[in-house]
């Protein structure tokens, strides 16, 4: 089991040329304070996925969560932290809006082709 109290920091290390990390793996597992996330160097890449947390059961969340900067257009999905305990490289929003609207229009010009 693991309780972490308001004001503690959990250190999590990841290395993104091998795609592995620290993991905590707990029982019960009880949160609140500081997820404090960082790199042992090397490039995050889009689609990596880093299982940092697993439990057989869940209380409380972060505080705050602080996680390593990402190259441009690359940005963190932590929507799953709380359900399967995995991180994610994703591109940024406005990344993938742009490829929509390129795909799109490649869509139209090649309609429009005789």
């Amino acid at each position: 089991d693991y309780t972490q109290s308001s004001g503690s920091v959990l250190g999590i290390e990841l290395d993104p040329t091998s795609e592995m990390c620290d993991k905590l793996v707990a029982g019960a597992l009880a949160l609140d304070g500081t997820l404090n996330v960082t790199s042992l160097g090397g490039e995050f890449a889009n689609g990596q996925v880093f299982d940092v947390l697993d439990w057989a059961s869940l209380g409380g969340t972060f505080e705050t969560v602080n996680l390593p900067t990402l190259a441009a257009g690359l940005s963190w999905d932590t929507s799953d932290l709380y359900t399967t305990g995995e991180l994610r490289v994703v591109p940024e929003p406005a990344t993938m809006s742009l490829l929509f609207v390129g795909l799109i229009g490649v869509a139209g010009l090649a309609r429009r082709r005789p």
